[in-house]
């Protein structure tokens, strides 16, 4: 492996966005297989303590949420049921336990990765306030406190680098406001161009994929991305089954006035390609989930609003009228297989996903 091939930065810190988006704390297959990469290449993955508490809150909040919404589906129940008394039963895991479960999990995919937590800046609530307001103003212009919460985070990113004079990094983070923020002010004597922004983790992962040739790796893992795609073809019909059985009428997106009342049939299922996970390092022979991207075409039942104007310059509403259509759906066939000597055997499909 030589020098010149390597990727210009040293590390990559993660923001809380690409973390929600990726799955965390159940990594994503394109989040599994950047780490993976920036194993091979020796270059430190790092998450930030405020970037681990803000996706920890997110993940609580959700969860909350849901909570309350059980209970609020159970008032009313019972309101709808009167007179009659109806009794609901509500068995689910306290979010005390959850929240336990969750932060065990985190554990473990940091230690399964080899992620470095990096501490939460030192500097004092003034220090990170002013900076919030003078340095970055347009950070979150609606307010929200949220220009205060990504200050935070750049500075506990910069001051985490400054202490590693040595290493050039990237911040992968969907939030556009942190390419205005001024790194010279917030903290002097750092370079600024030890670390840049980048708005997504495909670019990232594609700056590790392009120029590295491994003979033990990469070339038996893209025997397996043919393998995995000789495999999913072959599985057509019941591919075509799983998705009848499975695809619903809030999958399908029809036109603007239009929605899917039933789905008459689902015909001419292909398979487009198919994810899979990069294997660690001696471990080609595995189980392991896989993405089957495929796209099908659905004749269903619409019913359709129709608008059309009058002398006054108004509208009017005519009947709704039903109607069949054909309607193309892509997604991903979420699924498990055992890989031996690179085939795939017993692939098992698990549920659909949307295409995002």
């Amino acid at each position: 492996m030589g020098d010149a091939a390597h990727a210009d930065f040293h590390g990559i810190y993660l923001d809380t966005n690409v973390l929600k988006a990726e799955g965390w704390p159940v990594p994503s297959i394109l989040l599994n297989n950047l780490l993976r990469y920036s194993a091979w290449w020796r270059i430190e993955r790092f998450l930030p303590e405020p970037v681990l508490t803000e996706a920890e809150d997110h993940w609580l909040r959700g969860v909350k949420d849901g909570v309350s919404g059980l209970s609020a589906a159970s008032r009313e129940l019972q309101r709808i049921a009167r007179p009659m008394k109806c009794e609901v039963n509500s068995d689910n895991t306290p979010v005390e336990k959850l929240l336990e479960e969750y932060r065990d999990k985190v554990g473990v995919v940091i230690k399964e990765y080899e992620i470095t937590r990096t501490p939460l800046t030192p500097r004092t609530l003034e220090q990170i306030f002013a900076f919030a307001t003078k340095y970055v103003p347009r950070f979150a212009s609606k307010g929200k406190g949220k220009g205060f919460q990504d200050m935070v985070i750049l500075c506990s990113i910069l001051d985490h680098l400054n202490s590693h004079p040595y290493t050039r990094a990237v911040f992968v983070t969907a939030d556009e406001g942190f390419k205005e923020a001024r790194f010279g002010d917030l903290a002097p004597g750092l370079d600024p161009n030890r670390l840049r922004i980048v708005a997504k983790l495909e670019t990232v992962f594609d700056s590790l994929w392009r120029p590295y040739f491994d003979e033990t790796v990469i070339k038996p893992y893209r025997q397996e991305v043919e393998n995995a795609l000789s495999a999913a073809k072959a599985l057509i019909p019941e591919i075509t089954q799983f998705v009848r059985s499975h695809l619903t009428e809030d999958m399908l997106r029809p036109g603007l006035f239009d929605t899917v009342l039933k789905i008459l049939s689902v015909d001419a299922v292909s398979v487009v390609s198919v994810d899979s996970p990069i294997p660690k390092e001696g471990a080609l022979n595995r189980t392991t989930d896989i993405g089957i991207k495929v796209r099908a075409e659905c004749r269903v039942l619409i019913k359709r609003i129709v608008w059309f104007g009058i002398e006054e310059g108004g509208t009017a509403l005519l009947p709704s009228q039903e109607l069949e259509q054909k309607i193309g759906w892509d997604g991903t066939v979420l699924a498990t297989a055992d890989i031996v000597d690179t085939q795939f055997q017993r692939i098992r499909f698990r549920s659909l996903a949307p295409k995002g």
